[in-house]
């Protein structure tokens, strides 16, 4: 058995890896941990909203939906 290693860093050649992994005859690992390839800004947004979590700043999906379709709505009859 034969092994290739490929360093993917960036985000555009996870296309590639979507199609290499149809073959059967290929096996993709992934080991590296994809939080380490987020910006700086990415990580302080989801610290934020782990921060917004442990404050109990959270709305419900169905809050969510009723604000959206208030909106779309008040949108609607302008």
């Amino acid at each position: 058995m034969k092994q290739l290693v490929i360093n993917v860093k960036d985000n555009k050649l996870s296309f590639f890896l979507e199609l290499i992994r149809n073959f059967d005859f290929i096996t993709v690992e992934d080991n590296a941990d994809w939080y380490s390839s987020l910006s700086v800004s990415q990580k302080q947004s989801i610290e934020k909203g782990l921060e917004d979590l442990r404050n109990g700043k959270t709305r419900t999906n169905a809050e969510v939906m009723d604000s959206v379709k208030t909106k779309i709505q008040s949108l609607k009859d302008r």
